[in-house]
């Protein structure tokens, strides 16, 4: 050997000899083989559960793409309320009624009002009615007021029904009334074909904000006309006889029609002493 491999082997023994050996050697070995399995495990089922959430999503799509049975919501679920159509700002609601057009109230002379409610209830037969004037005119040939009103009539059986009708005065025996007819729900118009001096003229009361009231002779389209309006929401027109066929109609301001209805036949100039045109006949 030279000198110099001498040396060198001389270092490392020294190097060695400084080093404190390992109580086990094996010790050291097993802790990191531990460490390894554990660290395997851990990922082992990090990917089993990812696994399984992967199948619990994928099962339900499967089931609807394969399945041929009814379909089961998860929970009952309750049906759509229908929704209410929207009421007519131009139907006639009792319990706020159209505000009264015409001739002064006055003119039908001091308690005129009073005993006409009071006539209507004695002579259908209810326990109480409250009258609401609507229109009221004085019809020149005849020299007489005519005024439609609306009534809320309690009967003896307790039950409160709304009736809508005309009365006429001054007249020997009392109020005469032309036409006392059940309200219909929604009110467009009340109209009445009242006798006249050469033939019926229909004459009809709405809300004071529609944009007019209109008449067609046997419902011919091409025929239609406004009627005369005599107040905003009352108009009237000659139709002589009338016919079944006849039609009125009413529009709101922008043209649109928001009722149709059959002309009623022409009231008898004669009324037959205690039958007037009524549903509230006893």
């Amino acid at each position: 050997m030279t000198p110099i491999d001498d040396e060198l082997r001389a270092a490392l023994q020294g190097r060695a000899s400084a080093l404190t050996p390992s109580p086990d050697p094996l010790a050291g070995i097993e802790r990191r083989a531990q460490r390894i399995r554990r660290t395997r495990i851990g990922a082992a089922v990090a990917a089993s559960a990812l696994a399984v959430s992967a199948i619990a999503v994928a099962v339900p799509v499967l089931q609807d793409a394969t399945s041929s049975g009814p379909d089961v919501p998860p929970f009952a679920t309750a049906p759509a309320s229908p929704t209410p159509a929207a009421a007519s700002p131009f139907a006639l609601n009792p319990l706020d009624p159209w505000m009264y057009r015409g001739a002064d109230l006055d003119l039908l002379g001091p308690g005129t009002l009073k005993t006409i409610e009071t006539d209507l209830g004695v002579n259908y037969g209810a326990a109480s009615v409250e009258l609401t004037p609507l229109f009221g005119q004085v019809w020149e040939p005849s020299g007489k007021f005519e005024l439609f009103f609306l009534a809320d009539v309690e009967m003896r059986d307790g039950v409160s029904q709304y009736f809508w009708g005309i009365s006429e005065t001054p007249n020997d025996a009392g109020p005469e009334f032309l036409l006392v007819e059940q309200l219909d729900e929604p009110a467009m118009a009340l109209a009445a074909a009242l006798p006249g001096d050469e033939g019926g003229r229909l004459l009809a009361v709405a809300d004071p904000g529609v944009g007019g009231i209109n008449y067609s002779p046997d419902g011919t389209p091409e025929a239609v006309s406004a009627m005369q309006e005599l107040f905003p929401g009352v108009a009237t027109v000659f139709i002589g006889a009338g016919s079944a066929t006849d039609l009125l109609s009413v529009v709101d301001p922008s043209g649109q029609e928001i009722h149709r209805s059959a002309v009623p036949a022409v009231i008898a100039s004669e009324q037959p002493s205690g039958e007037p045109v009524s549903v509230l006949d006893p």
